[in-house]
């Protein structure tokens, strides 16, 4: 496999993954759909088998997947530098594939970054990136090891989709030998996992992407570590200052963004979740008032029917 190998998870993961252009990027399409497949044009396709699609159920394709999340791995070798698990965590099929499947990679001590896109266009999208993000926590605390999750969301699609092609592209900066400097894979995975550089413990540090300025750190939260993608080998970063620090240089002339930083925060992963709840009760006090009005039936034929 390549430097950067993507898991490309469910609709919303396979619809992003086959848009990524010319990069050193293996991608892996996992799905539960059949017809999600047919405008794929690679031989990377694992399909669970027995079904079509989710319909939003997690549970459905936990059943069916959970069994063989190790089969995926097996078919399709990861990539020794950097795996990137890209899926909907709103959805039926990506919010529990890519869970399950980073955290595995994660297990077996794969540097892996999780990126979920998060849609709160009903309460069942809701309720699934609720019990999708605790999925990840879930998993986290099971196997003592931390998990990366870069979450996207109060965005449109479009927007969405256009911030996971742009970050995956930055990703792939930190493992190209090629065209950066002063950056390693021991640094990618000190920064993944946190709690061998730091006394942190192990559980789920979100993932922030920021220009490289002075900023106030929100309460409750803490940055551990700061990835700074830059093109000046003088530059450093801005408070706050983060518990572990990695520098990429980047020497390709091409390149032409400011200083980046991508920050791993603790205590954001609580700050999401209780805006998300915040969300879904509101939905559902306002379901409360507006009552749905109903009309007793009473039929005239033993099948239900009225003449």
């Amino acid at each position: 496999m390549g430097k950067v190998t993507i898991f490309a998870c469910g609709g919303t993961g396979v619809n992003i993954a086959k848009r990524i252009g010319d990069l050193d990027i293996d991608v892996v399409f996992v799905d539960t759909s059949v017809s999600n497949m047919k405008t794929i044009k690679s031989d990377n396709v694992f399909l669970v088998e027995g079904m079509d699609g989710a319909g939003k159920l997690m549970s459905a394709t936990y059943e069916e997947f959970k069994p063989i999340v190790t089969d995926v791995l097996m078919k399709f070798p990861p990539s020794k530098n950097l795996n990137i698990v890209v899926g909907s965590m709103s959805g039926g099929s990506g919010a529990v594939i890519a869970p399950l499947l980073a955290s595995q990679l994660v297990d077996e001590g794969y540097n892996t970054l999780a990126i979920g896109v998060i849609s709160d266009h009903s309460t069942t999208e809701i309720n699934n990136a609720l019990r999708s993000l605790r999925s990840y926590r879930g998993r986290s605390n099971v196997l003592k090891k931390p998990i990366s999750l870069f979450p996207i969301h109060g965005v449109r699609r479009s927007e969405a989709d256009q911030t996971v092609l742009h970050f995956i592209s930055l990703l792939s900066l930190l493992v190209d030998k090629k065209h950066t400097a002063e950056f390693d894979t021991a640094d990618l995975r000190s920064f993944l996992f946190f709690d061998r550089v730091t006394d942190n413990a192990p559980t789920v540090a979100i993932i922030e992407l920021m220009s490289n300025e002075a900023f106030v750190p929100e309460k409750g939260t803490s940055v551990v570590g700061s990835v700074l993608l830059t093109k000046d080998q003088s530059s450093t970063i801005y408070p706050a200052y983060p518990e572990y620090m990695g520098t990429c240089l980047v020497t390709d002339p091409d390149y032409t963004n400011s200083d980046i930083r991508i920050n791993s925060v603790l205590g954001k992963f609580s700050l999401l979740v209780e805006h998300l709840e915040t969300k879904l009760k509101t939905q559902s006090d306002q379901k409360h008032l507006n009552k749905v009005r109903d009309v007793t039936v009473s039929p005239t034929q033993d099948d239900g029917m009225c003449l």
